[in-house]
């Protein structure tokens, strides 16, 4: 397991956000040598997208593009849709990261501040 955060300045619809930590969870698994990749999300339209191997000419086109060249990369990949009440850590570390400045990584740990909601998500 591998959690992030990375703070982004300009502003991105929600489907853009998704879609761009997506693309950097992806990023950061090839750097650290996955090589079968389960990624979760809670946007229906983007798991859809990404699970059709497809994409359209929208604005979020090119990042749909992006993720399926990353994921032709690994040996095994799947994406899978949650309910965003079952998405609680995910949420957790995007607000972490409203409150940084810097790209931070944690090798199969978390972050001090979400050890609650993770353990939380594993008895709910």
């Amino acid at each position: 397991m591998v959690s992030l955060t990375e703070r982004s300045t300009l502003p991105f619809t929600a489907i853009e956000v998704e879609a761009l930590a997506a693309r950097r969870a992806l990023l950061l698994a090839l750097e650290t040598g996955f090589d079968r990749v389960i990624l979760e999300g809670d946007s229906q339209v983007l798991i859809t997208a990404l699970q059709n191997n497809s994409y359209t000419l929208s604005h979020f086109g090119h990042l749909i593009k992006d993720i399926q060249y990353l994921a032709s990369c690994f040996s095994e990949i799947h994406f899978s849709h949650v309910r965003r009440h079952c998405n609680t850590v995910a949420h957790a570390l995007a607000k972490r990261a409203n409150s940084i400045f810097q790209y931070q990584v944690w090798m199969e740990d978390v972050p001090p501040d979400i050890i609650s909601v993770l353990e939380a998500n594993f008895l709910g």
